[in-house]
């Protein structure tokens, strides 16, 4: 069982209360920071921070039923809130606590005496601090472990969560291990757990109601060392369950999603989300999410399949080495379907047949577009007759716009931007399942 498993596990178990003894249970160093870890605990109450609260004070067991409460939204509390909450142990326990964990983070201590915990820097107090919080959360035997599992090179987990427009499951739809797609319930009232707190909170008011529903993109990372001496180790490197990384490899794989689809699949929020026991580690990353934008897509959702999935990574793996004409290319080719206006859609796909098909000058560029195009993709004499018509034609009525006016008959507009789009597809496909653009004199020369 893996440290995520063994976290998620124990979440759902209720520590006792009791500083049980685990010494024939579990190896040292471990048995003895959970003994002393459940002695402090016992001897601790949790202060909230913000004024509102007044005096209140609560035992571990209370905190433990207020995070719980807090993640259902049962109650007014954010996780936040709970997790900053106020630290109060008897000095003799507290001592013996930062004094444990001293001698066993030693390796990591720097200079100064402060641990790296991931992005915050900790003294030893501030740590015991933040042991005390998850072992009320887990119980002291698991953030024992916890703590001793990132010092043998244990990962820090995060799953970053992607609401999309554009695509639909019906079910949980797993690509690989850390990646899936899953449906956001569509009921405000159990939207709790499923997204940050303070955007639930948010939901449950009646605010972005688009989220209702949503397909979303999870992908996890994990990240190591998560406990450093920032004198000896200068930072951590992640592993992504989405090939390439979130920078390089996420706005890919959206494109590519969006082309296997044909249509746009673009995001509507974003968020991260960690274990309850990591996040009281980490206060400042407890809530972490982006406003949701409101969904402008006309088209109606694509019902997303594993073979569609498995067309986007392929193709996403090719746009990484792509040349840059192309990227641009689908830029436009999603702006189309993002745009009202048929002349608006006109002109975005005749930017895009223009960087596919005249590259190399700008003399008589609609007939570079419609010979090209069509010996492109036709794959007999009449295919390419009836692509060279198509192409004159979109590329004209496209210049009828560029040039001020109207098009003259708006239903045959709309009509051309719909075949404008299918034949702009077709080329990114296969120029990409190709690797490469045409050299565009070579293919009218060659052989048929």
């Amino acid at each position: 069982m893996n440290s995520r498993q063994r976290v998620t596990q124990s979440s759902k178990l209720a520590y006792s209360g009791v500083a049980t003894r685990y010494s024939q249970e579990l190896p040292d160093p471990v048995a003895q920071l959970t003994d002393v870890v459940g002695d402090a605990l016992n001897a601790s109450t949790f202060v909230p921070t913000r004024p509102a609260r007044g005096n209140e004070r609560y035992s571990h067991g209370e905190f433990r039923r207020l995070h719980s409460h807090a993640l259902a939204g049962r109650i007014d509390y954010l996780t936040f809130e709970v997790y900053t909450m106020e630290v109060r142990t008897e000095a003799p326990k507290r001592t013996a606590l930062v004094d444990l964990l001293g001698k066993q983070l030693s390796t990591v201590t720097d200079g100064t005496g402060h641990v790296h915990v991931m992005y915050e820097r900790m003294t030893l107090e501030n740590f015991s601090v933040a042991t005390l919080r998850a072992a009320a959360i887990v119980g002291p035997k698991e953030a024992a472990t916890l703590i001793h599992d990132w010092l043998a090179d244990g990962s820090w987990i995060q799953t970053l969560t992607f609401p999309l427009l554009g695509i639909t499951v019906p079910e949980r739809l797993n690509v690989r291990p850390g990646m899936s797609f899953r449906r956001l319930p569509e009921q405000k009232h159990e939207i709790f757990g499923h997204v940050p707190s303070g955007l639930a909170n948010e939901m449950w008011r009646g605010h972005y109601a688009d989220l209702l529903g949503a397909t979303a993109l999870c992908v996890e990372s994990r990240s190591r060392p998560v406990l450093r001496n920032a004198d000896v180790t200068p930072g951590w490197e992640s592993e992504w369950a989405l090939p390439g990384g979130f920078e390089e490899m996420f706005g890919h794989f959206l494109h590519a999603l969006s082309l296997v689809c044909n249509t746009p699949v673009v995001e509507q929020s974003f968020w991260t989300a960690s274990p309850p026991v990591q996040q009281a580690f980490h206060v400042g990353g407890a809530e972490s999410w982006r406003s949701p934008t409101k969904g402008n897509l006309d088209q109606q959702p694509v019902e997303l399949t594993g073979p569609l999935v498995d067309q986007a990574l392929h193709f996403a793996d090719k746009l990484r080495s792509a040349e840059e004409p192309v990227e641009r290319v689908v830029g436009r080719w999603m702006n189309c379907s993002r745009e009202r206006d048929a002349g608006e859609q006109l002109i975005e796909c005749r930017i895009a047949l223009e960087i596919l098909f005249a590259a190399g000058g700008t003399h008589e560029a609609a007939l570079r577009v419609a010979y090209h195009g069509a010996r492109h993709l036709g794959r007999n004499l009449e295919e390419r007759k009836a692509l060279y018509r198509d192409l004159k034609d979109i590329y004209s009525n496209a210049s009828t716009v560029i040039h001020g006016r109207d098009p003259r008959n708006y239903e045959k507009a709309r009509d051309l931007v719909e075949r404008a789009k299918d034949i702009i597809r077709d080329a990114l496909l296969k120029i990409l399942e190709d690797g490469e653009i045409p050299v565009w004199t070579d293919l009218m020369l060659k052989d048929v």
